[in-house]
């Protein structure tokens, strides 16, 4: 059985799962990263959130048209992520829908970390303060030097702006007849994800699994 799929377009650069940019860009920039990568994101971490931490250089508008100078993670996906509570988190629902899904999550000290992973693991993430999501067709960061970027888990620099857009139906792709036409997991209820490592995972592509 033949369906068409969407696909998404960083400057020129096609991906089908994902782009980040912020804490999961960072780590996938460092040397350790590809033998050792839950440690390095667990090393890395408290440096990149701590209070002499350099806020990352990220500007973009929010839905709402403000702008917004920095965020610690940006996550940009061909079509949106199920990241909220209940079922079949870090898997798409679909990824026919002609849209990005976008993520950003800002925190202001490691006090903030930790009521972001206490509201995660009650599948309260998306009323965070410092969380934002939404989707669209479009999407652009931008700052004043080259941007780390990990597209589909594989490390990037590119230089600003960094503009993203939907590939509705793009791609033809082949399944089976008998194929539930979505991924497995968004069917399977996934409790108690509470550490922010699950969110670092979805951008790493590990639990996505598009049909």
């Amino acid at each position: 059985m033949e369906r068409r799929i969407d696909l998404g377009l960083i400057g020129e650069q096609v991906f089908v799962n994902n782009a980040t940019m912020g804490l999961y860009a960072k780590i996938v920039q460092s040397p350790q990263y590809r033998d050792r990568k839950a440690g390095t994101a667990v090393d890395m971490l408290p440096d990149m959130l701590g209070p002499n931490a350099a806020p990352f250089d990220l500007r973009f508008t929010r839905p709402d048209g403000m702008q917004q100078p920095s965020a610690h993670l940006i996550l940009v996906s061909n079509d949106p992520y199920e990241l909220g509570g209940g079922e079949g988190f870090g898997s798409r629902r679909r990824i026919d829908a002609g849209a990005l899904g976008i993520v950003a999550a800002t925190f202001r000290s490691s006090n903030d970390v930790a009521r972001f992973v206490q509201m995660a693991s009650a599948g309260r993430a998306r009323r965070f303060s410092g969380w934002s999501e939404w989707t669209d067709t479009t999407f652009e960061v931008r700052s004043a030097e080259p941007v780390e970027v990990g597209v589909d888990g594989e490390a990037m620099i590119l230089d600003p702006p960094i503009q993203f857009r939907s590939l509705p139906r793009a791609l033809r792709v082949r399944i089976p007849r008998q194929a539930p036409g979505h991924s497995p997991a968004a069917s399977v209820p996934t409790p108690g994800w509470a550490t922010i490592t699950a969110l670092l995972q979805t951008a790493a592509g590990r639990p996505v699994t598009p049909w």
